[in-house]
C-alpha cells in the first residue's frame, strides 16, 4: 500500500464542489469545534481506562496499556453521556460545515457513532469497503469522519481511493483473516467472514493525511475507503456522521448511537440464529434502520425476505437540525 497525502479543499465553495466531484472526498481543516469533540474524548477516555485499556493521562491523546480490545463492550461505549448531550449540536456543526462545501441543502442523521482502532489487533485494520454497498437506492450521501484524538499520518486514520467513487458499486469477497470490531458495535458471534472490496480493483495507492480534533473528512458513500492498522501505542476515536440530499428518498436515521449499537447486535444475533450470510445482514441492516420497526427474530425474517424494503421507493422527507449563525460558530472555535 503506497500512502500520499490528502491536500485541503481550498476555501472556495466552488472550487470545493469541484474537487469532491472529482476526488469523492474532501479534508477540511478545523471543522468542528475543539471544545466539542473534546468532551467526548474525555468520557471515551474515561471508560477506556475503567477497562485499563487506556493510560491515565490527560490531553486529546489516548494511549494503549496492551490489554486485550476484546475487553470493549460497545454499548457502554455509545452510552457516555457526551455523546448523547452533543448530538444536537454536533449534527449543527456538521450542517455548517456541509452548507460550506455541498452545493445543494443536505440532512444531517442523527446519531455520531464512535469508531476506534486499537494498536496490535487485526479486527482494528479495516477492509476496503464502500458505506453505500448496502443501499439500494442512489442519492447524495456523505459522511463526515471527524478525529476525537490527534491522528499521525499513515497511523489508525482513514485512507481514500482517490476517484473510485466514479467506478459505482463494487463488488464484495470475503476477507478471512478480518474480524469485526467489538467497538463499533459488530461482535463476532457467527464464523462468516468480513466481507470488503478487493484491493485489486481499486489499486495500491491511497490518499490520507494526519489530523487534529476537531477536522474533517467529508466522503462519498461510494468512495472505497478504509482504517489503516496502528503503528504506534495511540488509540484512535473517531465519530462518524452521516448526511444525505434533502431530496433523497432515503429516510432518516431516528436512533441515537447507543440505540443503533443494540439493534445492530440484535439483528446480527438473530440473523446468525437464522443463517443470514454476512452480505445479506448489511441490506437487512439498512432496511431495519430505516423503517424503524422493532428487531425481533420474526423482523429480521421478514427482512431478509425483502417485506421492509418499502421506504426505498417513496419515503418522506424530515426536516434539518437548526444551524447555528456563523457568527456563533467562528466564536466557538
Amino acid at each position: 500500500m503506497r500512502l500520499h497525502e490528502l491536500t485541503p479543499a481550498a476555501g472556495d465553495r466552488e472550487e470545493q464542489a469541484r474537487r469532491y466531484v472529482e476526488d469523492g472526498c474532501l479534508l477540511v481543516r478545523g471543522a468542528i469545534d475543539r471544545d466539542l469533540v473534546a468532551a467526548v474524548g474525555a468520557q471515551v477516555a474515561a471508560v477506556l481506562r475503567r477497562w485499563e485499556i487506556a493510560r491515565p493521562g490527560a490531553g486529546p491523546e489516548i494511549r494503549w496499556t496492551g490489554r486485550s480490545p476484546d475487553l470493549l463492550d460497545p454499548d457502554e461505549l455509545h452510552a457516555v453521556p457526551a455523546l448523547r448531550d452533543t448530538d444536537a449540536t454536533l449534527r449543527a456543526e456538521v450542517a455548517s460545515l456541509l452548507d460550506q462545501v455541498c452545493p445543494a441543502p443536505m440532512h444531517v442523521w442523527r446519531g455520531g457513532f464512535l469508531h476506534l482502532t486499537l494498536p496490535d489487533d487485526p479486527a482494528y485494520a479495516g477492509v476496503p469497503h464502500q458505506d453505500g454497498y448496502s443501499m439500494t437506492t442512489t442519492g447524495d450521501y456523505r459522511r463526515a469522519w471527524i478525529p476525537i484524538t490527534p491522528v499521525a499520518f499513515g497511523d489508525a486514520g482513514l485512507a481514500f481511493a482517490v476517484g473510485s467513487h466514479r467506478r459505482g458499486r463494487l463488488p464484495y469477497r470475503p476477507f478471512p483473516d478480518a474480524r469485526r470490531r467489538p467497538a463499533t458495535g459488530r461482535p463476532q458471534v457467527d464464523d462468516s467472514p468480513v466481507h470488503g472490496i478487493g484491493p485489486e480493483l481499486v489499486g495500491d495507492t491511497w490518499h490520507t493525511a494526519a489530523l487534529a480534533p476537531g477536522d474533517a473528512f467529508v466522503f462519498s458513500s461510494e468512495t472505497v475507503h478504509l482504517g489503516l492498522p496502528a503503528t504506534s501505542d495511540r488509540i484512535r476515536v473517531a465519530v462518524a456522521v452521516a448526511s444525505s440530499g434533502m431530496d433523497d428518498p432515503r429516510p432518516r436515521a431516528t436512533f441515537t448511537a447507543h440505540e443503533h449499537t443494540q439493534r445492530m447486535r440484535r439483528i446480527r444475533e438473530h440473523g446468525a440464529r437464522l443463517g443470514i450470510a454476512e452480505t445479506e445482514f448489511m441490506r437487512i441492516r439498512a432496511d431495519l434502520l430505516m423503517t424503524g420497526i422493532p428487531v425481533t427474530e420474526e423482523t429480521v425474517r421478514a427482512a431478509a425476505a425483502g417485506e421492509h424494503a418499502g421506504w426505498r421507493e417513496n419515503a418522506p422527507l424530515s426536516q434539518p437540525p437548526t444551524r447555528p449563525a456563523s457568527s456563533d460558530r467562528n466564536a466557538s472555535n
